[in-house]
């Protein structure tokens, strides 16, 4: 008997990587014992709303901004939602001028980022529980209570709905934000505290914890004294081809690929990339392609003859998109900010690349989940220094020594099949889930 679940602040997609990993965890649950809330900006034309027929918009009633700041935000509806269209302001033609898409782009390219950086949104901005929403909460009556947060905000008011209702909660940890490490020093200074205070105090209170990989789990329990499984995005093996199309050989023209966000922690080891492919592709006059898939190109593209745009393919797509690359890109960038904030977090397109049977080549620094977990298996080729030199010869040695890229391609569909594989980890899930529902 599976258990109603309320999950917190995640909905399901097939396009972000904690929707996409949700809904692998989740996609063997009965839809009738699945809600989302979750704020009315996550809530998007690709939200799922087959994996879960009804979300609780989390809008004005619960989300607060101070005078006058709640002018700057458009007032959103509370309540439930229960398919994904949604009624979008119909932006104005590009050739007349419009105060109103004026406003809208100063307050998303400058207000928002300036807020959350320099930690102002932490004065002006909470999430309460409403009485429409605990009403909706209560109508629902939910088993357990999954929760995920990236704020100090989310925190607060997962907190809160525990307290106002008892129910158990699961608490699964994706990043460890809780560093701020991507606000400014006075934020640090002035909210670290803070929310040590109340992340702390959410584990404290929550059933379980669950963490995004097992050098996460190691590092919370020597922080904060808390045990936790470690779950990961699962791959199906029906989805992604149980045959190993392994991609040993490589023609004259190579394609590097690299799929997923742009932007903190991940741009200067992209251009890094570029600038090694540039220099080998005249040294060598070879034409080596570096294909960056993205929601938008990165604003130094144009720079480089080598590098080639992609737009998001539909998911269903990427285990052709994969496989037809000759080298899956998975980097991380290497100041001491970037490092703090994805020290301890898994990439959600790592099983994804693992399973695809194509090499994998991992440019990070070496204190990191993902470069511990490769080294420690063998599934990919890694790097730990981003000098153009040394990512020069690692790259002609993955490209070009087919023993190498048989090796870790193999290795990596072992190691994916054994820790990864969807059945396999939603049972350890499912059983998790239900395991804290029972404590109560």
């Amino acid at each position: 008997m599976f258990p109603k679940v309320l999950i917190l602040n995640q909905p399901f997609d097939n396009k972000t990587g904690g929707g996409i990993t949700l809904s692998n965890l989740f996609d063997r649950w009965p839809k009738d014992n699945l809600k989302v809330a979750c704020p009315s900006q996550l809530i998007l034309p690709y939200t799922n709303f087959e994996m879960c027929k009804e979300y609780y918009q989390l809008g004005h009633l619960e989300q607060k901004w101070i005078f006058p700041f709640n002018y700057l935000r458009a007032k959103s509806k509370s309540g439930s939602k229960f398919k994904t269209k949604i009624d979008f302001e119909q932006i104005p033609d590009s050739k007349t001028f419009s105060t109103f898409s004026l406003k809208k782009t100063l307050i998303e390219k400058l207000f928002l980022p300036f807020i959350h950086y320099s930690g102002v949104i932490n004065f002006i901005y909470k999430i309460d529980v409403s009485k429409n929403f605990f009403k909706w909460v209560n109508n629902f009556n939910p088993d357990l209570i999954y929760a995920q947060a990236q704020s100090l905000q989310e925190v607060v008011f997962c907190r809160k709905l525990h307290e106002a209702t008892g129910i158990p909660m699961v608490f699964h940890m994706m990043d460890d934000w809780v560093t701020l490490s991507s606000q400014s020093k006075i934020s640090q200074a002035l909210w670290k505290r803070k929310v040590k205070f109340e992340f702390e105090k959410l584990l404290q209170q929550c059933d379980s914890l669950l963490t995004i990989s097992e050098y996460m789990a190691k590092e919370y329990h020597k922080r904060y004294g808390i045990k936790s499984q470690a779950f990961h995005n699962p791959v199906d093996i029906k989805f992604w081809g149980n045959e190993e199309m392994l991609k040993i050989y490589v023609d004259d023209s190579p394609i590097i690929l690299y799929a997923g966000r742009v932007g903190l922690g991940i741009d200067d080891s992209l251009i890094s990339l570029a600038n090694a492919v540039e220099s080998l592709n005249s040294d060598f006059d070879s034409k080596i392609k570096f294909h960056i898939q993205s929601e938008r190109p990165p604003s130094w593209i144009t720079k480089f003859d080598c590098v080639i745009h992609k737009s998001f393919g539909p998911y269903k797509d990427l285990p052709k998109i994969f496989s037809q690359a000759d080298l899956l890109y998975l980097p991380y960038d290497f100041s001491d900010d970037s490092i703090q904030f994805i020290k301890y977090s898994m990439p959600t397109k790592a099983s994804e690349y693992m399973i695809s049977g194509t090499p994998i080549f991992i440019l990070a620094p070496k204190d990191t989940a993902i470069v511990e977990y490769a080294q420690r298996e063998n599934w990919a080729v890694t790097l730990t220094s981003n000098k153009i030199e040394d990512i020069k010869l690692k790259l002609k040695e993955i490209l070009y020594n087919n023993t190498l890229r048989e090796t870790v391609s193999i290795q990596a569909r072992r190691i994916c099949l054994s820790n990864h594989e969807k059945n396999v980890v939603q049972e350890k899930f499912y059983k998790e889930l239900m395991n804290s529902c029972k404590t109560h």
